[in-house]
Formats: C-alpha cells, structure tokens, sequence
C-alpha cells in the first residue's frame, strides 16, 4: 500500500443492515466523510440526502460512462465516478456487492480500497426496512411488497 496514498474503506451489507447509519456515526465521531453516490431514486428523507447525489434518469444517462461503480436495486441506478473515488476527501462510501464489484473491475487508479462486510440477521434487517418503509407508505401492505422486495433482491 503507497503510504501518501489514503484508502477508500467501502462499507457493504444488505439493505437494512447498518450502512448509512454505521457511515453517519463515523462521521460525527472522527469526522470522517462518505463519498454521495449519484442515484436516480427518490429521497427517503433529510438524513437520506447526506449520502447521495439524486438525479434524474436523464441525467444519470449523461454521466454512466464515468461512473466506475455502478448498480441497479430495485429499479433504481447508483454509481460513483473515478474522480469522486480518487478524491481523498472522502474516507468512505456506502455501496452493494454489486457496486463493489464493479468499483474492482473497473477503477484505474491509485487509491487502494478496503472493503468492509456489515453482518446482520435476516429478521433485524426486515424490522428495520419495515420500519423504514412504514413511514414512507400508507399501508402495511406497501411497506411490507417493499421490504419484502429489497430482502428478494439482496438474495
């Protein structure tokens, strides 16, 4: 590992396991900063916006070639571009075992990357997604094909 050279430490995990929160707390306790993905879905609330950059369809199309991660869930695009991952400001950056793998095969550049797995139980994540998604929708029923739904797709 080049010593002048920071690493990226990218926190992956399903959905509803920690990431953000994990990110937040390290932010606030050692002023770390997590690199905002550009993403074509909707904010879920204030707090959501810290981690993101939210774009329209259009727009994601205009930048897809310079992004060097990148992942759909569902239905939704994320990505990072080289130069957001070659930045040094940032020290961390939440993303999926699809996003990481794409980050690998397609990252040029110096900056070494650490990866770190968020563990959590299948029935804490779908407590915490359906908790998520019950504020967001006004029925059980919404909240329940949603967090069903991201649990399938994690799978």
């Amino acid at each position: 590992m080049n010593n002048k050279t920071k690493p990226l430490i990218c926190i992956l995990g399903c959905s509803g396991s920690g990431k953000s929160t994990i990110c937040l707390d390290l932010e606030q306790k050692y002023g770390l900063k997590q690199i905002p993905s550009y993403t074509t879905r909707k904010p879920r609330d204030e707090n959501d916006k810290k981690g993101h950059i939210f774009v329209s369809d259009d727009e994601f199309k205009a930048i897809r070639n310079e992004l060097v991660a990148y992942a759909i869930t569902t239905g939704a695009r994320y990505g990072v571009t080289q130069e957001q991952i070659d930045n040094e400001e940032y020290d961390l950056y939440v993303v999926d075992f699809t996003g990481l793998k794409a980050l690998w095969q397609n990252y040029k550049g110096q900056r070494p990357i650490v990866s770190i797995f968020i563990d959590c139980s299948l029935h804490e994540r779908y407590e915490r997604l359906n908790k998520r998604y019950s504020k967001q929708f006004d029925t059980f029923k919404e909240a329940n094909e949603h967090t069903l739904e991201r649990i399938v797709h994690d799978a």
